[in-house]
C-alpha cells in the first residue's frame, strides 16, 4: 500500500509539472498574440523570452505527454500479458487436477482389476482338476515369484 501511494504521488507531481509547462507555453503564445502596446505593459517578458521560453516548455511538456502514453500503453500490454498468463495457468491447473483425478480412477481400478485376478488365481488352485504344473505356475505367481 505503501508503494501505491508513492507511485501516485509520483504521477500527481509527473502530472502538474508537465501541464504547467504546456500552461506556460499556451501563456506564452497568447502573449506573442498581443499587441505591442500590451506587451509593453508587461516590462518582466520580452517576446524573444516568451518565444523561447513558450517553445522550449511546450517541446518539454508534449514530451512529458508522449512518455506518459508510452508507458501507459506499455502497462497495457503488459497487464494484458500478466492476464493471459494468469488463465493459461489457470486452465493448466484445471488440466491437471483432470488428469489426476483420471489417473486415480484408473489406479483404482486396476487394483481392483489385480485384487480380482489374485482371488480368480486362488480359486483355480482349489480346483482338483487342474495340474500341478498349472498350480506351481499359480503359487508362484500369487508369491510373486517369476513363471518358469
Amino acid at each position: 500500500m505503501k508503494n501505491e501511494t508513492k507511485l501516485k504521488l509520483k504521477n500527481g507531481i509527473f502530472n502538474v509539472v508537465v501541464y504547467s509547462m504546456l500552461g506556460w507555453s499556451i501563456i506564452s503564445a497568447v502573449y506573442m498574440a498581443l499587441p505591442i502596446e500590451y506587451q509593453e505593459m508587461l516590462p518582466q517578458i520580452s517576446w524573444v523570452t516568451a518565444l523561447i521560453s513558450g517553445s522550449s516548455t511546450a517541446l518539454v511538456g508534449s514530451g512529458g505527454l508522449a512518455v506518459k502514453s508510452f508507458l501507459n500503453r506499455a502497462k497495457i500490454k503488459s497487464d494484458e500479458k500478466y492476464n493471459m498468463l494468469g488463465d493459461k495457468f489457470l486452465t493448466l491447473v484445471d488440466s491437471y487436477n483432470a488428469i489426476n483425478k483420471s489417473y486415480n480412477e484408473l489406479t483404482n481400478q486396476v487394483d481392483k482389476n489385480n485384487l480380482l485376478l489374485k482371488v480368480l488365481l486362488e480359486t483355480k488352485l482349489s480346483n482338483p482338476l487342474i495340474e500341478e504344473t498349472a498350480k506351481n505356475l499359480i503359487e508362484g505367481v500369487l508369491n510373486e515369484e517369476e513363471p518358469l
